[in-house]
């Protein structure tokens, strides 16, 4: 995962990792297996907040919250997609409390 971050960037990696589950999710969509799917998405999550809190930035920089918080948006957004919805809105709420951190409500507002 980290990997692909440094190598495509946190948005875009995240897009393609999003890519990856998405067709995952299609080929098991008949088995509603969504524990792997969710558990891939956690752990997406997971490894961006560690690139947020790391001091020094990997070959792209530093992933800000609000970087992370745009990822978090694709996430939730796949989620829905393949309607499973009360994840989305997890990851969601997180989206929205890093965007928020980083801009404050009236600029969230206005995005």
């Amino acid at each position: 995962i980290r990997g692909r971050f440094w190598y495509q960037g946190w948005t875009e990696g995240t897009r393609a990792h999003v890519n990856d589950i998405e067709r995952f999710w299609e080929m098991v969509k008949y088995e509603r297996d969504e524990s792997d799917v969710i558990t891939t998405f956690e752990q997406l999550e997971s490894v961006l907040m560690e690139e947020v809190a790391r001091e020094v930035g990997g070959p792209n920089g530093r992933c800000t919250t609000l970087e992370a918080g745009r990822c978090l948006h694709e996430i939730s957004l796949s989620l829905a997609k393949i309607g499973l919805f009360a994840n989305a809105t997890k990851f969601c709420n997180t989206c929205i409390k890093l965007v928020e951190s980083n801009l404050g409500p009236s600029e969230l507002v206005a995005a």
